[in-house]
């Protein structure tokens, strides 16, 4: 009886193992580094569009289905693990039988013997094909959009400009990653851009700030800035817009209403 109680609860614990690794789409493998053999659960079989019912294919098999600019870094990524050093996850592209490529993220582990030799390699990888697909086009809109975008650090340090940046700054993406965006304020607006740099790290949002930056190649430019705390980061991504024209406008006609109202105040003849 105790041995069918035993028997029950592996079967269903294997039924959750299995359910998770669907839900999660996250397949296992064992290489048998001495004989060359190796396993892999139903996941990983769908996970390279493969047909569970059939063989899992030897590790040199395995690296025919790996994209061909990616096998040279998986292979040093599993000459590390058998080295004994530890290996952190890795993206890599896969060709399944169809010629789709998708991606995925592996973690190989190795098991030694008492001589310290590497026997198995077990690991597991996980499909983020999505996740890339996403990020690929957020990059791609990052650096086609026409408006400057940049991600800054809490610090206000500059990690990613886009294009747009280079035209506006004068500088390239290279030169201005890294600089601290104070050190572009003009002196006398660089208090109030500090205390807004604050004010978006706490609230998470900024609207509507107003100042002069340098420009490498030209004088300062008034530039209106939105700002947000991207979610779950410690970074933010901050637009620009060069609204020089309209402040050099709106100052010509303040010293024109000015001149104007001195004019009529001062005038020996009486005006209304």
């Amino acid at each position: 009886a105790s041995r069918k109680r035993a028997e029950e609860s592996l079967r269903k614990s294997d039924e959750w193992l299995g359910f998770a690794q669907h839900a999660a789409a996250v397949g296992i493998f064992d290489l048998d580094l001495k004989t060359g053999g190796a396993r892999a659960s139903e996941g990983q079989f769908r996970l390279y569009g493969l047909d569970p019912a059939g063989k899992w294919p030897s590790h040199e098999g395995w690296r025919k289905l790996v994209h061909p600019e990616d096998r040279e870094r998986m292979d040093h990524q599993v000459e590390l693990a058998i080295s004994g050093a530890q290996v952190s996850g890795e993206e890599f592209r896969i060709v399944w039988p169809d010629g789709s490529i998708h991606w995925l993220c592996g973690q190989p582990t190795a098991f030694f013997d008492e001589a310290e030799t590497a026997t198995r390699l077990v690991g597991t990888n996980v499909d983020v094909t999505s996740r890339v697909r996403a990020e690929t086009v957020l990059n791609q809109f990052f650096s086609a959009s026409p408006t400057p975008l940049a991600i800054w650090d809490f610090d206000g340090r500059i990690q990613q400009a886009n294009p747009a940046c280079e035209l506006l700054f004068g500088l390239t993406t290279v030169e201005l990653e890294g600089l601290k965006v104070l050190d572009l304020v003009h002196p006398e607006d660089q208090a109030v851009a500090a205390a807004a740099l604050e004010k978006v790290a706490s609230s998470g949002k900024l609207m509507g700030f107003e100042c002069r930056v340098s420009c490498k190649d030209g004088p300062y430019r008034w530039l209106l800035v939105n700002a947000c705390v991207l979610k779950n980061t410690q970074v933010m991504l901050a637009t620009a817009q060069d609204i020089t024209k309209r402040k050099t406008a709106e100052e010509a006609l303040r010293q024109s209403e000015a001149r104007f109202r001195s004019a009529f105040e001062n005038t020996l003849f009486g005006m209304a």
